[in-house]
């Protein structure tokens, strides 16, 4: 019996032999420093000073939020939770042929040996991070 463990490695293995990344979502990050370019504006300069701190703050936000990327790999190994990674294997198993998770060593080795196989696996686990976790995937 294959542990899922093993079957995420290999999947980690291959997104990360393929370059793919997933995009950091910090909307928290961009929204505290504009709020504090925002701030900072109207104390110093009022009501003009606002909107100023306000641009400022934007431009700022996204240059320190954009293009954050974490290797696919890391994401699937550390980021999702026991729920996710249940449904993201169901998806797998469907996929490939219904197969059942106690044949779950079946599919060890068609990861890590067949091209055909990899690709279908990879563009499964690429719609479940966009479509059920609001992620975006970079090559």
């Amino acid at each position: 019996m294959v542990d899922t463990r093993d079957l995420f490695e290999a999947i980690a293995d291959v997104a990360d032999y393929c370059q793919l990344r997933v995009a950091i979502p910090q909307p928290g990050k961009g929204f505290l420093v504009c709020a504090i370019f925002s701030v900072m504006g109207r104390l110093l300069l009022g009501p003009v000073g606002m909107a100023i701190g306000g641009t400022l703050g934007g431009i700022a936000a996204y240059n320190m939020t954009s293009n954050k990327f974490r290797p696919m790999g890391d994401v699937l190994m550390n980021d999702l939770t026991s729920r996710q990674r249940e449904s993201l294997m169901q998806k797998l198993f469907k996929a490939e042929g219904g197969l059942r998770s106690r044949e779950m060593g079946i599919l060890l080795p068609m990861i890590m040996h067949n091209k055909r196989t990899q690709q279908t696996v990879l563009t499964i686990v690429v719609e479940f991070l966009t479509n059920e976790l609001n992620m975006r995937v970079s090559d």
